[in-house]
């Protein structure tokens, strides 16, 4: 089954990819379908993005995890945008690795995409602090999020 029906979340960007899966593997293409970073958002105002796990949600799993916020409101975004919201990543301590994005502001919804490839393929945190993100977006309020975690993960216990 593929589709908003057959989950794991119920979005229409989900039951589009499924529906490729459907179709790469009935040709034998031998792919195998990823639904470990699902890429959430909500075209509200503001709008809200995410993927992955919530701190607890990551605890809960046995996770060593740590969160990290940023005020997108006080940012060059959030000046230029006039606009309120945050960005908060969820870093696993033990690997370095992103494990969840939550964010709310203009065009988040367009800003998560480099989260969702984080979370999926295990980027290091240091990786995305070294990326170059332009500005004034959600994205370098994203990447100064990063930097932030980098910089204290870095820090001796």
């Amino acid at each position: 089954m593929v589709g908003d029906v057959a989950g794991p979340e119920l979005h229409t960007h989900t039951a589009h990819y499924q529906g490729e899966m459907a179709v790469m593997i009935a040709l034998g293409d031998g792919t195998k379908p990823d639904l470990h970073a699902i890429p959430r958002a909500t075209y509200t105002d503001p709008e809200t993005a995410s993927v992955g796990l919530m701190v607890d949600q990551a605890k809960e799993k046995g996770i060593d995890a740590v969160e990290f916020t940023q005020d997108l409101g006080t940012s060059a975004k959030g000046y230029v945008a006039q606009a309120e919201g945050h960005i908060t990543i969820v870093v696993d301590r033990a690997n370095h690795t992103l494990v969840g994005t939550f964010m709310a502001g203009p065009a988040v919804s367009e800003a998560i995409h480099e989260a969702v490839l984080a979370v999926k393929v295990g980027i290091r945190i240091e990786v995305l602090a070294d990326t170059i993100h332009a500005f004034p977006t959600a994205s370098r309020v994203f990447g100064t999020a990063c930097i932030e975690a980098a910089r204290s993960l870095a820090k001796p216990s």
